[in-house]
């Protein structure tokens, strides 16, 4: 399971500040670790004509935490979408993929986190 949550602040029309916390569980069965983490970073969208659109962001992560232990001194992500939808924005298919890296260590020996993710959606207005 995984929390995240993220809030941005326009500095111009297509760059925002980009500032937010996640959490991710993992049940122990898995044996994998959880971690925690703030974020600082950008995020910036393009429009392409009045129905297509683009945006990436970046951000680091500064002190994540683990549920094991540890300490990561260089961790990031990166994201890039596309959507598209009607001039009116009642209808949108979106899709877009983030990569995020935590490269951990714990007793000297790296042992570096790493996650993909692709998302597709549609929202609809009314």
């Amino acid at each position: 399971a995984q929390i995240d949550v993220r809030g941005s602040y326009d500095l111009t029309e297509y760059l925002a500040l980009e500032v937010g916390a996640g959490r991710r569980y993992v049940q122990p069965e898995f044996a994998a670790q959880g971690v925690g983490y703030t974020r600082v970073g950008v995020y910036s969208e393009n429009a392409l004509n009045r129905l297509a659109s683009v945006w990436v962001r970046g951000a680091f992560l500064p002190n994540p935490r683990f549920s094991g232990g540890g300490a990561a001194e260089l961790a990031f992500e990166f994201g890039l979408g596309a959507g598209v939808g009607t001039a009116n924005g009642r209808f949108r298919f979106h899709a877009e993929y983030e990569f995020q890296r935590i490269d951990r260590r714990a007793n000297d020996v790296g042992v570096p986190i790493q996650q993909s993710l692709s998302r597709a959606g549609i929202a609809i207005g009314f």
